[in-house]
């Protein structure tokens, strides 16, 4: 599974499920599929500073600005050789992105887009789902076009369900609407299933441990390290979290990053409350 999210919104999860599909990310809301939040009203990183895509069942990188290097550090690792910036005419500066957890960032290094590339991660089915008493009434007709354009990636053979961005995209609304509703779906059923929500928060919590981090300074490279560094001498052994930037809580090796509305998706799909004949009614 081929994935990458923003630092920013750790629930906005793209899917790369085939070869060809690509977003750019960079501070411009209206070019941007990825918008990096935190240099919305500066001018360090350019309007649209890079594209991820998938070819031959991997991810690459491009840096599209002309300003600025772009930097790619393999979760555990050293950081590797800068980016560089497209010069005039030149060619496009590209490269794949290595595995299975990598972190691409720009010159401030105060954001990451954690690029996963998982052969096979072991994803959980939602919990409880196959318990004959858990709640899962019929999804409420003003929702029901969000749920099956949340759940149709499911659908497509893909293992996670759709973004806030894609569903909006799907029935033609802001992100702030398709937000709103995705979220108004999965807290209906978490109400009806305590256990959904307590294994979401659970996961988030997780996540948000490391948020209250020391200290943090530039860098070479991009990415933001804590202030605190080794005396001179031998380089200290490598550990699985040096490289990782701040804010994120990262799951073991072998898992991969989920959405908030993941168990939820699956338990539509699984319970028959959304179909492929949903999907197929949304307006093409």
């Amino acid at each position: 599974m081929l994935t990458v999210f923003y630092t920013g919104e750790p629930d906005e999860i793209v899917e790369f499920r085939q070869d060809g599909h690509e977003v750019e990310f960079g501070r411009d809301d209206a070019l941007c599929d990825l918008v990096v939040w935190e240099e919305l009203a500066e001018q360090s990183l350019s309007r649209v500073a890079g594209r991820i895509w998938r070819q031959w069942g991997q991810l690459w990188l491009a840096n599209l600005s002309s300003s600025h290097d772009l930097f790619v550090q393999p979760q555990g690792r050293p950081p590797e050789d800068p980016l560089p910036a497209q010069s005039p005419g030149g060619p496009l500066s590209a490269r794949t992105l290595p595995g299975p957890r990598c972190f691409v960032t720009g010159p401030t290094g105060r954001w990451a887009l954690v690029v996963e590339q998982q052969l096979d991660p072991a994803l959980p089915g939602p919990p409880g789902a196959d318990v004959v008493t858990l709640r899962a009434p019929a999804v409420p007709g003003e929702l029901r076009d969000v749920a099956a354009a949340l759940c149709e990636p499911l659908f497509l053979g893909g293992r996670l369900p759709a973004t806030y961005a894609q569903v909006g995209a799907r029935l033609d609304v802001s992100l702030k609407t398709a937000r709103g509703r995705v979220d108004r779906l999965v807290g209906m059923y978490e109400d009806h299933n305590p256990i959904l929500r307590r294994h979401r928060e659970a996961r988030e919590a997780r996540r948000d441990a490391h948020l209250a981090g020391p200290d943090l300074v530039r860098s070479p490279g991009g990415i933001r390290r804590p202030a605190s560094r080794p005396a001179p001498g031998p380089a200290p052994p490598v550990k699985s979290r040096t490289s990782t930037p701040p804010g994120l809580d990262l799951p073991e090796a072998g898992q991969s990053s989920l959405p908030r509305s993941y168990d939820v998706a699956h338990l539509l799909v699984r319970r028959g409350l959304v179909t492929s004949a949903d999907v197929e009614r949304l307006a093409r």
